[in-house]
């Protein structure tokens, strides 16, 4: 499958010499996820930006090169480094729009340049003050740089609103003051989610099912009371996107075009053509994470969403760049592309 899809993205490479179509972007984006540490999108994304790519096009690549580079042991520095040079040129192209600054801020984050990350996680919430998520990855790099998290113009973030926004920056927040010194690359998170805050005070809390390993470099790992698994590349970005998103809305399910446009690059197309792609690999997430568990965690809702079962805790173990580009940025889904 890889192979044919290999195929015809190299064949298309000697065409591109007009401004891409969805197609050829639906291409690359594929082969990115079902092929870790291929080189070709790379490539691809260079003569696509020489076309005359529109700019929509452009950041939807490059932001997915960005959540992928976070676990791809060869090509991930690569990834990285295109996805900020476009995300770079797009900013200063689009000075107004969040989520160029967001995703750039990001991307610094992920390649450890934290005072670069901090000034454009800034300017995202200057541009969108009612975003969680600009509010969230900002906060992050306040407590990576050793300040107090705060907003634009010295306005304090009070500590109960940015520990709603996210489990893990409590944890982070946690680890960086027991160290007394910024070693973000070190840092492990242990994030709790609860799958549903119905259950009252009295109730028993849910018990950890599966432990998810997320750390960059490598596949994303399960671990539970009947065996370990890793997942495949898609596998694991859907996982990471759905309990990002679950986290975010706890009592809710996940809308399926909400989760496919969280993590694919041109959110029609992965609703058209390639839903069955994303379901074939929910339907491995979901069976890969119950053979560890020993009992269902991911299920369907009623409305054709995905959420975590009742009394299921999923423990996340992440490390900065993956809690940058696969946890925070699953929040912000590339914007679609007619």
């Amino acid at each position: 499958m890889a192979e044919r899809a290999r195929g015809r993205l190299a064949s298309a490479l000697g065409r591109l010499d007009a401004p891409a179509d969805s197609q050829v972007l639906a291409e690359a984006g594929w082969l990115v996820g079902v092929a870790a540490d291929d080189p070709l999108p790379l490539a691809v994304m260079g003569r696509l930006v020489i076309a005359g790519m529109g700019h929509v096009a452009a950041s939807a690549m490059a932001r997915w090169l960005l959540m992928r580079s976070a676990r791809c042991r060869r090509s991930g520095p690569a990834y990285l480094d295109r996805a900020r040079s476009v995300l770079q040129m797009l900013r200063q192209q689009f000075a107004q729009q969040a989520d160029y600054a967001l995703w750039l801020g990001l991307a610094y984050l992920a390649a450890g340049r934290f005072s670069e990350a901090w000034r454009e996680l800034q300017a995202a919430c200057r541009l969108d003050p009612e975003s969680g998520t600009a509010l969230a990855a900002a906060t992050v790099a306040d407590l990576v740089l050793g300040r107090r998290p705060g907003l634009p113009g010295g306005r304090e973030v009070p500590v109960g609103v940015a520990q709603q926004l996210d489990p893990g920056l409590v944890e982070l927040a946690r680890v960086l003051q027991v160290t007394r010194r910024a070693a973000p690359k070190e840092v492990r998170l242990e994030v709790m989610r609860y799958p549903d805050q119905r259950l009252s005070d009295q109730a028993e809390q849910p018990a950890v099912a599966v432990w998810v390993d997320a750390v960059s470099g490598g596949p994303v790992r399960l671990r539970g009371a009947w065996g370990e698994r890793a997942l495949g590349a898609l596998e694991g970005e859907l996982l990471l996107a759905l309990l990002s998103l679950a986290a975010a809305e706890p009592s809710q399910g996940v809308a399926r075009q909400k989760l496919w446009s969280a993590v694919w690059p041109v959110a029609p197309l992965a609703v058209g053509r390639l839903e069955g792609l994303f379901s074939l690999a929910l339907r491995r997430v979901r069976r890969a994470t119950q053979q560890v568990a020993g009992r269902p965690v991911v299920e369907h809702t009623h409305r054709g969403g995905y959420r975590v079962a009742e009394g299921i805790a999923v423990s996340v173990r992440m490390d900065l760049p993956a809690l940058a580009a696969n946890w925070i940025l699953a929040r912000s889904p590339a914007r679609t592309w007619g």
